[in-house]
Order: structure tokens, then sequence, then C-alpha cells
């Protein structure tokens, strides 16, 4: 990536970024520009401010997966590099004030998104930025900065500690499902059992194996008497209960529309009707839209095909604004996009 069109992404907004980025050939020139052995500091300090911006967008799982992409152990050896060289590269002290808001920011985005990351990845670095900080000459919002840069260490000590209370890693956790059908006795069997995984790094959407996985998911009963062991005893319980609720009708309806579908001749037109889910077909993705605060893909279908010619879209709740949409390939359903509706055209 040329010098030009870097200084030309970062002095864009986050949303615009984002944009850009999702253009598989621009991201992989970023992503290659990340991996040069060769990175001076002025094109850090660029890289640096773009993921800064990137950390206010609202799409955070692309912005996430952008991350682990480029947050390589070499990238990440070469901005301790410059953090420490960064008294002898310049002495513009507004330009090391701006580098080092762009890096907490960075920072406290990682932390918020890939805390497994944060903790592995930014502890010596923070540590080293702070100590760096106190050897530069006196510069207008230095101590805020060093402040900010004692917040992400206390934010990084607090992940540390709860991490290394869960035994399993959270990429490798176990869904604790079981086969077959539950007789009320076994039911509750896990009330007793410790949970295979920390209910905070969770996703609140559904995912593949939410989807695809069969038998009972871990669930505990909430106590209609007495107390709780502590608070993440009552949160753990209730959050992953309100979320079968959510998740459950989508999984259900999934399989049941599978089933009926396969029971149907090929040459079939019609359609089951499946009580918890509305099924579109012949979806197209337009174009990719954004404003201020959001990125959008306009999706577009056949509004008289699949049984709609009757539906009434200017009073219809169909597809209104906050709706979850499940996008997949095929019946499968081995890989799936999540999305929710932020506007309705019925034009």
């Amino acid at each position: 990536m040329r010098y030009g069109q870097l200084k030309g992404l970062a002095e864009d907004d986050g949303v615009r970024i984002l944009q850009k980025l999702s253009s598989p050939e621009l991201q992989d020139m970023f992503n290659r520009l990340t991996c040069e052995s060769d990175l001076d500091g002025a094109r850090m300090c660029l890289v640096v401010r773009v993921l800064a911006k990137l950390c206010v967008v609202e799409y955070q799982p692309l912005v996430a997966s952008l991350f682990c992409r480029v947050c390589r152990q070499e990238f990440l050896n070469r901005l301790l590099l410059h953090i420490v060289q960064l008294s002898v590269l310049t002495d513009d002290t507004a330009a090391t004030a701006d580098f080092y808001r762009d890096f907490c920011r960075l920072c406290h985005g990682i932390v918020k998104l890939i805390p497994t990351l944060a903790w592995d990845k930014l502890d010596n670095m923070v540590r080293k930025a702070a100590s760096e900080l106190t050897q530069l000459p006196p510069f207008e919002g230095a101590t805020e900065i060093g402040k900010d840069l004692d917040l992400i260490r206390a934010k990084l000590a607090v992940e540390r500690e709860r991490l290394s209370k869960d035994p399993q890693p959270p990429s490798s956790r176990s869904r604790w499902r079981t086969g077959g059908k539950q007789s009320a006795h076994h039911k509750f069997r896990f009330d007793d059992l410790t949970p295979p995984d920390d209910f905070r790094m969770i996703s609140v959407y559904p995912t593949v194996e939410d989807i695809s996985e069969p038998g009972q998911p871990y669930l505990r009963r909430a106590l209609p008497r007495g107390p709780y062991r502590d608070a993440n005893h009552y949160l753990d319980v209730h959050f992953r209960l309100l979320r079968e609720d959510f998740v459950r009708p989508l999984r259900e309806g999934i399989v049941e529309y599978c089933k009926k579908m396969a029971e149907m001749p090929p040459d079939s037109k019609k359609r089951p009707r499946i009580q918890n889910l509305r099924i579109y077909e012949n979806v197209c993705f337009n174009s990719l839209l954004s404003d201020d605060e959001h990125v959008a893909l306009e999706v577009g279908f056949d509004p008289e095909g699949n049984g709609l010619a009757r539906v009434n879209w200017e009073y219809s709740r169909r597809l209104i604004r906050g709706a979850l949409l499940v996008f997949a390939r095929d019946l499968s359903f081995t890989s799936i996009v999540l999305a929710t509706v932020s506007k309705r055209d019925v034009a």
C-alpha cells in the first residue's frame, strides 16, 4: 500500500475506513503492509490511527475479525519497537501525543472486542508504553494519557484474573450438548456442574453450533428460593436461560424447515410454512451503504415470490427495524451471516 493511500485512509472516519477495507483487495494490501519488516515510523503511526478509528465503529464483528488478522506477533513486535524508539524518531510533541492517544484507543478497542487477545498480547506492550511515556519530555496531555494507560492495565489485570480461573480456553469450550429427549428427571442435571465456559465469552447472537448441534444445551434452573452462590452464579444462570429463550425458536424452526424441505419432491414449487420463521429465497446483496455511525448492506429479494404477493408491506410487521436476519447459502446452514434490519424501503 502506498503512503498516499494509507494517509488518505487514516484521514477518513471509522465507518468510511471500514467500508473501504470491506474490499478484499484493499484489505489484503493493508494486511500485507502490517507484515512488512521495514515498516517505518510515519506509516506505523498511520496504521495505528486507522485501527484506532475502527474501534468506534458499531459493526464490531467485522472489526474484531480484522483485528485478529492484523494483530499478529510480527506486527505487535514492530509496534513495541516503535514505542521504544519514539523518543529518537521525532521531537514533535504534538505527533507523539496523537500517537499515544491513538494507541490507547486501539488498546481499549482490543480489550473490548477480543479480551483473550488483549490479555495475551498487550500486557507487556502497555507496561512498556507507560514506562516510555515517563522518559519523554513533558507535553500537553501526557498526564491524561498516563492515566489512560493505567486504566488499560487495570482492565488487562481483570481479564487475566478472570481467564486464569477458566480451565478451558474459550475457543475450545465444549457445548455440553447431549443427544436424545430429556426426561423430567434429567432435565436439569447440570444444576450442580461447573459451567463449561465463561458466559461473558458466549456470543449474544446465535452461532452455527447453536443451530446445528442437537441435544440439550448447558442450562441450570433459576433458584426460586435460597441465595445464589455469588454474582457470577446469578448472571450465568439467567444469561444462559434468556439466551436459550431467544435461540431455541430459531433452532427449532430451521430444523423443522430443513426436515420438511427434505420430504418434499425435488421439483415442487411449494414451500413449507414454519411457525417460528419467515423464509425468503433468491436474496441478493446489492450495495454497501453507510452514514456517520452505521454500515449497512442493501438486500433485495423477489416480493412476488415465496407467496409474498399479497403482503401489504406498508403495514406488515415483517422485516421491521431491528428484526434478526439469518443468511445461509443452502439448507445445510454450515455457514451463516447474521444481521439486523436498519431500514425497510417499501417503495
